[in-house]
């Protein structure tokens, strides 16, 4: 069976929701975190989506969660109730970062001010991402009303170096599944 295409499958008779409400959950949690953060009138926000693999679509200017493992705890067994880890991405990404070019026969490097600017803008946008993460653990947030969850934490913020422009973040969050 292939994926059906939008809107059909995402009726109230879909079974199975939970990675999908989590990651919509943190999704929508950071994206307000980097909103209030975010000066109206230096340019677009970035979109915002649930996506599968690593978050890296192509698309540059992006906010995305997705699942990265889910994993039976060590007593688990299968077609039993047990523990499970799920491991989330959250990653972003935005595009306007300070590179070199060429100008004619001569290599112009970034212009220090703009690449410090730049990194100003960077680091609060991480760190945004990073409190909301941090108090969401705090107050047992990190899973939205009604799904069940043993054990959340939240992993180290890592960089997205520069590659073409682009830089971002990187963030893992995982949550620990009581399924049966």
């Amino acid at each position: 069976m292939a994926i059906p295409s939008a809107p059909c499958g995402l009726g109230s008779d879909q079974c199975c929701t939970s990675l999908s409400d989590i990651a919509s959950h943190l999704l929508s949690e950071t994206f307000d975190a980097l909103t209030e953060c975010h000066i109206s009138d230096c340019g677009e926000q970035v979109l915002a989506y649930v996506t599968m693999g690593l978050g890296d679509d192509g698309v540059s200017d992006s906010l995305t969660v997705s699942v990265g493992s889910v994993n039976p705890s060590a007593g688990t067994r299968p077609g039993l109730p047990g523990l499970y880890r799920a491991a989330f991405d959250v990653r972003l990404q935005e595009s306007g970062w300070p590179t070199a070019y060429v100008d004619g026969d001569v290599v112009v490097l970034p212009d220090p001010v703009l690449q410090a600017s730049a990194s100003a803008y960077m680091l609060s946008r991480g760190e945004a991402l990073h409190r909301r993460l941090a108090a969401l653990a705090a107050n047992r947030g990190l899973v939205p009303a009604g799904v069940r969850c043993s054990n959340g934490s939240v992993g180290a913020l890592t960089t997205i170096r520069p590659q073409g422009g682009v830089v971002g973040w990187t963030c893992q969050v995982v949550v620990d599944l009581p399924w049966f």
